[in-house]
């Protein structure tokens, strides 16, 4: 096709002239390569009706940052009317002279917007040398187009209304290369774990942009990045906002559990709630002594597996876990019970005499200090001065904090030395004793 365009070019100069480096289609102009002949042609016959020279094969060769090159060849006519210069007109607004008095030409327009189609009109203006005027040739179009350049960032990125699931996200158009952002890239994820999604909104005018990101997950930190994007891929600097989706109450833990039991701690597990899991912010532990109802205690824990300790051996727990969210919001409490193990307890304390007849002696001790639920009995035995062993007598009273125990069938005026122990399931206690004497008459 290029050939049949220097041949055309040719049939009036009489030979055929390339530009730079660079082949070029005669159909760039927009009409198949017959149609751009057939109309030249039909120009360059008015131009020589007229005996003016006139402008063939006006295009672009070249495009830059901001500028356009353009290449035509002029055919000369009437000798008394000589090529003075050219006025080319940009924009259909902007106007400048070009001079060039060769037959191939060229020309660069500059400061011109980029990523934007531009229309030049190049009219050749003669000198008339039989009247002492000016004449205009025949005007020449054609467009050309400015490179693709970076665009500028968008501007005034806002987020709102904000749901529990949805950010609504909102913009204006690049003031920087507007015309440059072929499309706009919302990228955003959880601040936690980066994981980005991509929201695409093509560029149809220069009005605000509004997009909603759904669904997200509820009590969740976004990481929101809005960029402007070329057609060729240059992007802009990133514009970054931060949104938390609204608070939503979670759904209980599951399968919750005693793991593990020892005499002073109790380990507990379970599974996160599947609903709303991005609203766990922490969960409650309220851990009640069902022994002693007024001694509950509350924790808090990060983990689904827990370590309570500080607890009484030998004693049954109500233990509850709910789920909180950072706002606040509370889901419904799940319970288990367990006991903690039996442990050997200490010696029971401060053994005394309450009261002596010439037959028996009363006695009052105190829980042992450590362990003291596990203390499920009491034995005592007893010796006289003499020798002899009394006992053993076993004394079921857990639950009192003090006892008192009557030893009955002694003799008058005996010293008795009384040896007590408590005893649970795990073993016999430290021994306490004591030595009293029974009354004489």
């Amino acid at each position: 096709m290029f050939y049949l365009g220097c041949q055309f070019v040719a049939r009036f100069r009489g030979a055929c002239v390339t530009g730079p480096d660079t082949l070029r289609d005669p159909s760039v102009t927009g009409l198949p390569a017959m149609k751009t002949f057939v109309y030249l042609a039909g120009v360059l016959a008015v131009a020589a009706a007229q005996s003016l020279g006139n402008i063939t094969s006006f295009l672009q060769i070249r495009n830059g940052d901001g500028e356009v090159t353009m290449e035509w060849r002029f055919v000369e006519g009437d000798p008394a009317y000589p090529l003075l210069k050219y006025t080319l007109v940009t924009d259909s607004d902007v106007s400048s002279d070009v001079y060039c008095m060769t037959t191939l030409c060229y020309h660069t327009v500059d400061n011109l917007e980029p990523c934007v189609t531009h229309t030049f009109d190049l009219v050749p203006i003669f000198n008339d040398t039989t009247t002492g005027g000016t004449l205009e040739g025949n005007n020449a179009t054609t467009t050309g187009f400015t490179k693709d350049v970076v665009p500028g960032p968008p501007q005034d990125v806002v987020v709102g209304p904000i749901t529990q699931t949805s950010i609504q996200v909102q913009f204006n158009t690049s003031i920087v290369n507007p015309l440059c952002a072929d499309q706009y890239v919302i990228s955003y994820g959880a601040v936690i774990t980066r994981a980005g999604r991509r929201s695409l909104l093509q560029v149809m005018d220069e009005y605000d942009f509004v997009v909603t990101l759904s669904p997200l997950q509820p009590c969740t930190n976004y990481s929101i990045w809005v960029i402007a994007e070329s057609y060729t891929g240059f992007v802009s600097d990133p514009v970054i906002v931060f949104a938390a989706t609204l608070d939503a109450e979670p759904d209980p833990v599951s399968d919750l559990q005693v793991t593990d039991v020892d005499t002073n701690e109790l380990t507990i597990s379970f599974e996160p709630p599947e609903t709303n899991r991005h609203c766990v912010k922490d969960y409650d532990i309220e851990v009640v002594d069902l022994d002693q109802p007024e001694l509950a205690s509350r924790r808090v824990s990060a983990a689904v597996q827990y370590l309570i300790t500080g607890l009484e051996a030998c004693t049954n727990y109500l233990i509850m876990v709910r789920v909180v969210s950072p706002g606040g919001n509370a889901s419904a409490w799940q319970e288990v019970n367990n006991r903690t193990l039996d442990a050997i307890p200490s010696a029971p304390q401060n053994l005394a005499m309450t009261e002596a007849t010439t037959s028996s002696i009363s006695l009052q001790w105190y829980q042992p200090d450590t362990n003291s639920r596990c203390a499920s009995e009491y034995i005592l035995t007893w010796e006289d001065s003499e020798g002899n062993p009394g006992g053993p007598d076993t004394i079921t009273d857990p639950t009192s904090l003090s006892v008192t125990y009557t030893v009955e069938g002694l003799m008058a005026c005996i010293d008795y030395t009384f040896t007590l122990v408590a005893e649970s399931e795990a073993g016999e206690s430290d021994f306490t004793q004591l030595t009293q004497t029974t009354l004489c008459t």
